[in-house]
């Protein structure tokens, strides 16, 4: 699931690249497009706590999920407080940390996959 959500993340920057370089028109499939992969982490949250995985885990999928509401936070005080306009520009910094932290994820759950079919 975490190579899933890597996936999304990079389709996501790949359409703010179109917007920008391309044709603006295609601003409503970022838009659109993040409602289709915001709730991996919930989702990867709760298969962590059922699986018993560990806290790590768990807040790794906490802090992804705390990521993505920040990136939501940053374009809606961009648009509605002119005067904070500048934290707008966090927006796309925010999106590189989200993709960072989550090939982590992704690295760290395939290790803990290994692992547990070593034993």
């Amino acid at each position: 699931m975490s190579g899933l959500f890597v996936i999304c993340i990079a389709v996501q920057v790949f359409i703010a690249g179109l917007v920008l370089f391309v044709d603006s028109s295609s601003w409503r499939g970022h838009t659109t497009f993040v409602h289709f992969f915001e709730y991996l982490p919930v989702l990867m949250l709760l298969l962590a706590i059922l699986g018993q995985l560990s806290r790590r885990v768990r807040w790794q999928s906490l802090s992804l999920l705390g990521l993505i509401i920040l990136q939501y936070a940053t374009a809606k005080i961009s648009g509605d407080f002119p005067s904070l306009r500048v934290l707008g520009a966090l927006h796309p910094v925010i999106a590189l940390i989200l993709f960072w932290y989550s090939t982590t994820c992704f690295r760290e759950a395939g290790y803990l996959v290994l692992k547990s079919g070593k034993s």
